[in-house]
């Protein structure tokens, strides 16, 4: 290949048949956990390569004078919504997930109402998923925006390392 010429685009990715009814109850009671009703975060669909979160507020007690409380929810979900859209996603034949990889969120406005959050792949790779979420209050305002990188990993063998067959323990290695 020569200076200036792109390598060619991978093939495109067979699509997978959608979540079946069953499947879908499964993904979304996933996330009903304690961890997640203390942050006020509630699944509300996923599909593949899709999920959509809320964010409630107010809660109705203490919590709602302290907005960095609001904030780790509305990141819980983030985080959860990129991770159950990669994971719903993954053509389990070839894949698995390994975890969240990145996660980046710009904050626009503080939110003043219920937020739904939702995550959508936007990229699928060999060893990682690109996943963009919104989060928009009640009024449709965006009120945050953000992108996370989803590890995947090949499933079954593990890819040979270039260690292998040496002679020698890597450089740094315990002996």
């Amino acid at each position: 290949m020569t200076t200036g010429e792109q390598e060619p685009s991978p093939p495109a990715r067979p699509p997978l048949p959608p979540l079946t009814p069953a499947d879908r109850e499964r993904w979304l009671s996933r996330w009903d956990t304690e961890q997640a009703r203390a942050l006020g975060v509630r699944a509300i669909d996923v599909q593949r390569s899709y999920a959509h979160f809320v964010v409630e507020q107010p809660y109705g007690d203490e919590r709602d004078n302290d907005p960095s409380h609001f904030m780790a929810g509305l990141l819980y979900a983030a985080d959860i919504a990129a991770v159950a859209a990669a994971n719903s996603g993954v053509d389990t034949t070839r894949q698995q997930g390994n975890g969240t990889a990145s996660l980046h969120m710009n904050f626009l406005s503080p939110p003043r109402s219920p937020v739904d959050v939702e995550a959508r792949v936007t990229h699928w790779g060999e060893f990682q998923a690109l996943a963009e979420m919104t989060a928009r209050d009640r009024s449709g305002a965006m009120i945050a925006h953000g992108l996370s990188a989803y590890s995947l990993r090949p499933k079954g063998d593990r890819p040979a390392t270039s260690n292998e067959g040496a002679t020698e323990p890597p450089r740094g290695a315990a002996q």
